[in-house]
């Protein structure tokens, strides 16, 4: 992702943001699809990322740059125990509990019913509500731009 800017505002999903603001919404896409719950941490990134933030003389963004690179693959497939996969699938997992129509329609169900959400038997950080985090997640795309449709 790369975004570069002198202070103007950018449309996304039929509002404005600054700059600054797409950058904490791009985080919160980031540490949805790429952290997990470690035993050290309870948001550890899954993957390295460098960032390059570019200042004005004044102090406000005028562009940033985000490099991915390694993504853990064995860490997904066979967490430690006191692990937990990727935040979304647990995200999406709670706010489905929630909302029984999305449930039924996906087919989906609790995170012990998944094998690779299952096998740490750690599905939940305390503190941390799943149905917030996944809201927060969805406002996050609709910023960037993705229609109902394709959050659908």
């Amino acid at each position: 992702m790369s975004v570069r800017s002198g202070g103007e505002r950018f449309e996304g999903g039929g509002q404005q943001e600054s700059l600054e603001e797409l950058c904490l919404y791009a985080q919160t896409m980031l540490e949805a699809f790429g952290n997990a719950k470690t035993v050290r941490n309870d948001n550890s990134s899954r993957f390295g990322k460098w960032i390059e933030v570019y200042f004005s003389r004044a102090g406000t963004i005028q562009g940033a740059v985000i490099n991915t690179y390694l993504l853990e693959k064995s860490r997904v497939v066979n967490p430690e125990d006191g692990e937990r996969n990727f935040h979304v699938f647990y995200q999406l997992l709670g706010y489905a509990k929630a909302k029984p129509e999305i449930m039924k329609k996906y087919q989906l169900g609790e995170p012990e019913d998944f094998y690779y959400l299952n096998q740490s038997k750690v599905t939940t950080i305390a503190g941390v509500s799943e149905i917030q985090e996944f809201n927060k997640l969805m406002e996050a795309m609709r910023i960037f731009g993705l229609s109902e449709d394709e959050l659908e």
